[in-house]
């Protein structure tokens, strides 16, 4: 058993030439090997750089490191079982084989499809590509045994530009959709430097967010450099090490620079605050009452922006997690995650699309609201229960979905609702959730209810109150019809009880 001695240094000041027989950088350590200095690895020892599920090492290597007797590098990545990773190789010679026993996909994107990689182990993970990884607890096939708890790419430690050309194939199903890494074992910065030389791409990454690194988990973490709009809120153009992520090809003939001049140490786990100093930028958030999963958008608006796609700001939605709700604004059909247009005068009525896959409560939320003229309304429309809510008086919105739902269900309007005063009046919500029956009326506002069977029996009745009412409904699986009178208007509804 080989004894390795080990030296945890953060700057090296003056160049200088160091020996070690192996060196381990544990969990959350930074190391800075400066310009003109040389660390040496003899006698067969490794350089590892240990994970564990909370921090992740980092390495900025400027200057050389050397080995003898056969050591190298070896770059730890602990990965949670059960669930989706986007990784890459930090290393020059990594091969699939630090991936055995694990289900190990790459992209290919003249088909939108996924290739499997298991032989054989040679097989080599080429530096600045991103690979899909699926570590199990279980393998589902009863073939191979539990994945580990984390994977070890063994290697030399990259620490030069990397240039990638990606692909754009006109008849793809997604075309321009390339599975690109991180290739240092450092975290970099996804900015505006001219150093990424980018040529026909997006400016935008989408980082998959299997939830186990917080945020809006189940959904995509993206960030565009140009406007330094993120979503989630916080979320950054920090590129942890190892981390795969998406970029966008928007013609043939596309290529990004990866540069070593943007390398950087963070405290990231495996995935600089986000710029919301707009005018005129709304965040909408949903998020599931009884579960993890959620979803933002934006909406900015912009004189540079056009109604089209701009590849400099937009960002496109991308489907996460089968069971994470969708949020996400249209225009001419193409879903949009961060959505620029140039002004709320020519785009007064944004549609929005909600989906989920599960049954349950859902809460829209409105943030960044200041940044418009106090005197613009925003509304958000809720198509299904013909129901305004003003935004600015409160920004969030409580609704029930099932996945029955047509996705088209909302709008938001910045500017009244046509016909204001009966929209006020006759914002009266009723609806159904579980086994009670719910009747909102708007503030200052009372009334009557009436809840009548299919055969037109009364069943209950009670005063509307300026409030949220709940009516318990016994009998389940049947329909009831529900009226409200308030002054002169009725207003009646449908309800089923599941």
């Amino acid at each position: 058993m080989k004894t390795k001695i080990i030296y945890v240094f953060v700057l090296a000041v003056l160049p200088m030439l160091l020996f070690a027989q192996g060196m381990k950088v544990q969990p959350g350590t930074k190391v800075t090997l400066n310009s003109g200095s040389t660390l040496k690895i003899i006698n067969g020892g490794d350089l590892l750089l240990e994970d564990d599920n909370s921090s992740t090492p980092s390495f900025l290597q400027k200057g050389t490191v050397t080995f003898t007797g056969g050591g190298q590098a070896e770059v730890e990545q602990y990965l949670t079982k059960d669930t989706w990773h986007i990784v890459a190789s930090p290393v020059n010679g990594g091969t699939i084989v630090s991936y055995k026993w694990m289900y190990l996909y790459k992209y290919l994107e003249p088909t939108a499809a996924f290739q499997y990689l298991n032989k054989p182990m040679t097989t080599p993970l080429n530096v600045g590509q991103g690979y899909f990884v699926w570590p199990y607890t279980t393998d589902p096939n009863g073939t191979f045994p539990p994945s580990p708890d984390s994977a070890v790419i063994k290697g030399t430690p990259n620490y030069q530009d990397v240039n990638f050309n990606l692909v754009y194939t006109g008849s793809s199903p997604n075309p321009g959709w390339n599975l690109v890494g991180n290739p240092f074992p450092c975290a970099i910065d996804w900015n505006n430097h001219t150093d990424w030389s980018r040529t026909n791409v997006d400016a935008t990454i989408y980082v998959y967010d299997n939830g186990s690194g917080g945020g809006t988990s189940g959904n995509y973490r993206l960030y565009n450099w140009f406007t330094g709009i993120g979503l989630p809120v916080g979320n950054d153009g920090v590129i942890s090490s190892t981390q795969g992520f998406w970029l966008t090809a928007n013609n043939t003939g596309a290529s990004v620079t990866i540069p070593a001049s943007q390398r950087l140490h963070s405290n990231k786990s495996f995935y600089k605050n986000t710029n919301d100093e707009w005018n005129n930028l709304l965040r909408l958030q949903v998020n599931q009452e009884s579960g993890p999963y959620g979803c933002e958008t934006v909406i900015l608006f912009w004189d540079e922006a056009t109604g089209l796609f701009d590849s400099e700001y937009d960002a496109w939605y991308m489907e996460g997690h089968d069971e994470a709700p969708a949020l996400y604004t249209v225009v001419m059909q193409d879903k949009y995650a961060i959505n620029c247009l140039p002004s709320y005068i020519d785009y007064p009525i944004v549609p929005l699309n909600f989906f989920s896959a599960l049954d349950g409560e859902f809460t829209i939320s409105a943030s960044n609201i200041e940044s418009f003229p106090f005197d613009l309304p925003i509304w958000l429309e809720d198509k299904k229960e013909n129901y305004f809510h003003n935004l600015k008086e409160n920004p969030e919105y409580n609704f029930t979905s099932n996945p029955m739902e047509e996705p088209t269900r909302f709008n938001i309007h910045f500017e009244p609702p046509s016909g204001l005063e009966d929209i006020l009046y006759s914002n009266i919500r009723i609806y159904s959730w579980q086994d009670a029956i719910y009747v909102k009326m708007p503030e200052n506002t009372e009334g009557e209810i009436y809840v009548y069977n299919m055969i037109g029996e009364l069943v209950d009745s009670q005063t509307a109150l300026p409030e949220l009412n709940i009516l318990p409904v016994k009998q389940d699986k049947v329909y009831y019809v529900v009226k409200v009178i308030s002054g002169q208007k009725l207003t009646t509804k449908k309800v089923y009880i599941n």
